[in-house]
């Protein structure tokens, strides 16, 4: 059994699905719920925060963690009347 620290922080950097895919690859996906199910102080950070979700739609569908419901969806670059909206570019 592996000993829980007093506080998580998971960052990310990348692409919803490949920081998933790495979460799971590594075992750390039931760790992280392991330890949210504690209710101890956890941050996520970026994709990390995103991957806490249960659904992102980046690059297509795919399952998060499925700690908070809901869906990660792209920031809408057009209104509902059609007009372009400014995005913000973070890269």
């Amino acid at each position: 059994m592996t000993t829980l620290p007093d506080r998580l922080m998971l960052p990310g950097v990348g692409a919803f699905a490949d920081a998933m895919a790495e979460l799971c690859l590594r075992g750390f996906d039931d760790l992280v719920k392991r330890y949210v199910d504690t209710g101890r102080p956890f941050l996520g950070i970026c994709v990390g925060a995103q991957l806490l979700f249960e659904v992102g739609e980046e690059y297509g569908e795919h399952a998060g963690l499925g700690l908070i419901p809901g869906r990660v969806q792209q920031v809408p670059v057009i209104d509902p009347a059609g007009r372009s909206l400014r995005v913000p570019h973070i890269g």
